[in-house]
């Protein structure tokens, strides 16, 4: 009885000292449930396609130019240790993307013109005090208007890392979902005029024209202001 009992006590020490390395992005993905996050943060989807001016249904075609495709470390509390690969987050935050567009009306469509590039930017969790922190950068190019915007969000919870990064893929998504620039091109709100914004001319700038002008609703501009800043 003795030796089994300093058998498992063995085992035990065996397992403390021994590194856990764990899929982040798997864990990161099944965090990512589009109901239940909108229900979290109280996200009240905008219905954009209300406001579109192209000649047909409006839609995106979301490409990942993320390139980086090696696994790296993005959390690190002995002993466990959690890894990412860019490339296939990417895959994913696309997909969680797109469901985000459809509920504003907007589909995705593979033969779309309209191309949103989405790419890593950073990616970065640490535990403090009982909670998990993340922060994310994402990049968002939009190639026919040579635009480039880096979105980046911070959040915390006492759930887990994945959770934390799940909290601000959400965020980020619906502050590129609500950038006043990003929906003039998908919206063709801005057709015949400059391709670019013109100089000076901010996303706030943009989004208070559209309410002086009465494209959104008092409630639409504030939780867009909100977003963009």
């Amino acid at each position: 009885m003795k030796m089994y009992l300093i058998a498992i006590l063995l085992l035990m020490i065996c397992l403390v000292l021994t590194s856990c390395t764990i899929n982040g992005t798997q864990l990161i993905t099944k965090q990512l449930q589009p109901t239940e996050l909108i229900k979290i943060y109280n996200t009240n989807p905008p219905n954009l396609a209300a406001r579109s001016r192209c000649p047909s249904s409006p839609s995106i075609r979301i490409v990942n130019a993320e390139i980086n495709d090696q696994d790296y470390t993005v959390y690190t509390w002995w002993p466990t240790e959690a890894y990412i690969t860019p490339k296939n987050l990417v895959d994913d935050i696309i997909i969680y993307m797109s469901d985000a567009f459809n509920r504003t009306g907007i589909k995705t469509d593979q033969n779309s013109s309209k191309i949103i590039q989405v790419s890593m930017e950073k990616l970065t969790s640490w535990y403090t005090m009982l909670n998990y922190s993340a922060n994310t950068q994402l990049k968002i190019m939009l190639p026919e208007k040579k635009y480039t915007k880096i979105y980046e969000h911070s959040d915390t919870t006492p759930k887990s890392v994945p959770m934390a990064i799940a909290y601000t893929i959400h965020e980020i998504t619906w502050k590129v979902i609500n950038d006043p620039f990003l929906q003039d091109y998908i919206l063709c709100t801005n057709e015949g005029t400059k391709d670019e914004s013109p100089i000076g001319e901010t996303a706030l700038d943009i989004l208070k024209k559209r309410y002086v002008n009465g494209e959104i609703t008092k409630d639409e501009f504030e939780q867009m202001k909100k977003d963009i800043q």
